[in-house]
């Protein structure tokens, strides 16, 4: 029979289990990746290595500013921060004048012409006034560009409005025979990109002297229009008093007149050759819609005034 020795109570050292024993190998490789803190295994040399970075640490901390912003710095920096916002375009404001002078002829054909004589207007209009126009070049850049090059060029003197529909709009720039009170456009005339760009057609016909590109009542013959080289030129003027709504998102709005409301006013009481009373206009609708070419022809002539109204002059204020 063997005996075991007896030992004290306290000096019993209790086994581990092998998850104890795991934990404390984890904790010991720990405690031996801690640079700042010597472990039970470290040597003299890493001590004292350890002893130096803390005291090199310390005395750079010591040496370096503490950085103290003001609250404009702090709003400074925000700013810088910040992409700016992109400046709002203001579409209606005026960015050239421009003006034209209208006059009246006694009758819309001459008919005292002599053999050889080629020109079919009065050489002596009577004078009805001038109108001022401001210039949207911010919504239609195009359109500005090219009205100034008639304007520049005055390919619009002696040129006589094409349409008047009293209470609506004037028309004028009709293209065609120079004789015949049309217009001839110039060489100058360009592309106009304006009527493919959707924020061309966002101004409105609301105020009475609106000016806008005609592209919805133009007045250019179809031979004209199906050229390769045609750019619609064809301008009307409200008249006013009532907005003229039908022309919204149809026309591009370019203008406004600033002076000579009164003038306008003027034009659109000239007489004009109007439908018959009655049920004319209805039979004439009805013919148009079977495709009867000599109602269109018919109701192509309602509006144009029986007095020639010309464009006498024209100029960049």
């Amino acid at each position: 029979m063997h005996c075991r020795a007896l030992q004290a109570p306290g000096s019993v050292k209790p086994r581990l289990t092998g998850r104890k024993m795991r934990v404390r190998r984890v904790e010991a490789n720990n405690s031996s990746h801690d640079t700042n803190t010597p472990s039970l295994t470290s040597t003299p040399a890493d001590v004292l290595h350890s002893r130096r970075r803390v005291t090199l640490l310390t005395g750079l901390a010591a040496t370096i500013p503490l950085l103290t912003l003001s609250q404009n710095d702090i709003t400074f920096a925000a700013e810088v921060a910040t992409p700016a916002a992109a400046p709002q375009v203001q579409l209606d404001a005026i960015t050239d004048r421009v003006y034209l002078e209208f006059g009246l002829c006694p009758e819309g054909v001459r008919n005292d012409r002599r053999l050889g004589d080629k020109s079919i207007l009065c050489s002596d209009p009577e004078a009805l006034g001038r109108v001022v126009i401001g210039l949207y070049g911010n919504a239609a850049p195009g359109t500005v560009a090219n009205f100034k090059t008639l304007i520049t060029t005055q390919a619009l003197n002696g040129t006589c409005l094409s349409k008047i529909i009293p209470g609506q709009w004037l028309v004028a720039g009709t293209q065609g025979p120079k004789r015949s009170g049309l217009l001839d456009p110039p060489a100058e005339i360009t592309r106009n990109p304006d009527v493919l760009s959707s924020v061309a057609f966002k101004l409105d016909h609301r105020k009475p002297g609106t000016v806008s590109l005609n592209l919805s009542e133009n007045e250019d013959d179809n031979s004209i229009k199906f050229s390769g080289s045609y750019r619609p030129l064809n301008f009307l003027i409200a008249t006013g008093p009532a907005p003229a709504q039908s022309l919204d998102g149809e026309n591009i709005v370019f203008g406004v007149t600033l002076e000579g409301l009164d003038v306008i006013s003027s034009i659109s009481r000239v007489p004009t050759f109007q439908p018959p009373k009655g049920n004319g206009k209805a039979f004439n609708d009805l013919a148009k819609f079977i495709g009867d070419e000599r109602a269109s022809k018919t109701s192509a002539k309602w509006g144009k005034p029986l007095k020639a109204v010309l464009i006498t002059g024209s100029g960049v204020l």
